[in-house]
């Protein structure tokens, strides 16, 4: 269940922080979103300790974060 929370708790920061993060960023927000209530729903039994349901998406997730706030201030670069 602590994986599950974990993501579930920090999309619902990310879509708090949406105001002062570039708009791109809603797309991990969801992605954390989405992976919590998948962990939250499907973690039972021999899976509930699984260190993949931490693991992947927590990589996935940061390396979107990444390759949007990358491009976003490279267009904001390129536009001023």
């Amino acid at each position: 269940m602590l994986p599950g929370l974990w993501q579930v708790i920090l999309g619902l920061g990310m879509f708090a922080a949406c105001r002062n993060l570039p708009s791109p960023l809603r797309v991990v927000a969801g992605w954390y979103m989405a992976t919590g209530l998948a962990c939250l729903a499907f973690a039972r039994g021999e899976y509930a300790l699984s260190p993949w349901a931490m693991g992947p998406p927590f990589a996935i997730g940061e390396g979107l974060a990444a390759i949007l706030l990358w491009w976003s201030y490279r267009v904001d670069d390129a536009q001023s």
